[in-house]
């Protein structure tokens, strides 16, 4: 197993220990949104926030692969409510234009992942 499997899985353990005690009653209703959401540790972190009630929101690099993901996680938890949105961090433009097109949709942010 490679380092960064192995703190992925250590990552996703620990998330569900913290939620298995409670503390999803806390977070269900709100709104998230998880960076990176379409790989590795993002798409686990939004599947376990989606299954515990938030309404997520994917800011990702490509719409293409988080729509793919968004539809997987929909299958397993028809009751989820995932959007996703275009963010690219490596361009203040993607980053301007993602910042209006959120403030915009008039939702809190409650977490940021």
């Amino acid at each position: 197993m490679h380092s960064q499997d192995l703190f992925v899985y250590i990552f996703c353990v620990i998330l569900h220990q913290i939620l298995a005690t409670g503390y999803d009653k806390l977070i269900y209703g709100y709104d998230g949104m998880v960076t990176g959401a379409s790989s590795g540790i993002g798409v686990e972190t939004m599947r376990v926030l989606a299954l515990r009630g938030v309404h997520v929101i994917m800011a990702v690099r490509s719409k293409v692969s988080a729509n793919d993901i968004k539809e997987a996680i929909l299958k397993e938890i028809p009751s989820a409510k995932i959007d996703v949105m275009e963010l690219d961090l490596s361009s203040m433009e993607s980053v301007r234009k993602f910042a209006s097109e959120f403030n915009s949709s008039g939702l809190p942010l409650n977490i940021l992942m």
